[in-house]
C-alpha cells in the first residue's frame, strides 16, 4: 500500500526535481505519473510523460515499481542524466494519497 516517489535533482532537494510517482491503488490497478516539483505543494503533472512503467505490484505491506526513462528526453521539465554527479531524491507514503512534506 502507499505511493513511491523517485526523482532526479540538481541540488539534492525535492524542490525543482524531476519526479515519478506511482503505486497500486485500492482497485489493484497501477497508477504512475511523470511530474516535477516546484517550491512547495503537490508535484505538478508533466504534459509529456517520459517515464515508462514496466512493473507495479504490492503485497505483504510492500509496493514495488520498476520503470525506465531515457537519459535525455528533450523535455524541459526533465533533468538530463549525464556522466556527472547526480542527486536522487525519494519519498514514500503510507497511503495512496500524494501529499507534500518537508
Amino acid at each position: 500500500t502507499g505511493y513511491i516517489c523517485f526523482g532526479i535533482s540538481k541540488t539534492g532537494e525535492i524542490e525543482d526535481a524531476d519526479l515519478v510517482i506511482g503505486g497500486v491503488g485500492e482497485d489493484l490497478m497501477p497508477y504512475f505519473d511523470d511530474r516535477h516539483s516546484t517550491s512547495g505543494g503537490t508535484p505538478l503533472l508533466d504534459q509529456e510523460q517520459n517515464w515508462l512503467l514496466l512493473l507495479a505490484r504490492q503485497g505483504n505491506g510492500t509496493t514495488q515499481l520498476k520503470f525506465i526513462r531515457d537519459f535525455h528526453t528533450g523535455d524541459d521539465k526533465d533533468i538530463k542524466i549525464a556522466n556527472e554527479n547526480t542527486y536522487f531524491v525519494w519519498a514514500v507514503g503510507a497511503t495512496d494519497k500524494i501529499i507534500f512534506h518537508q
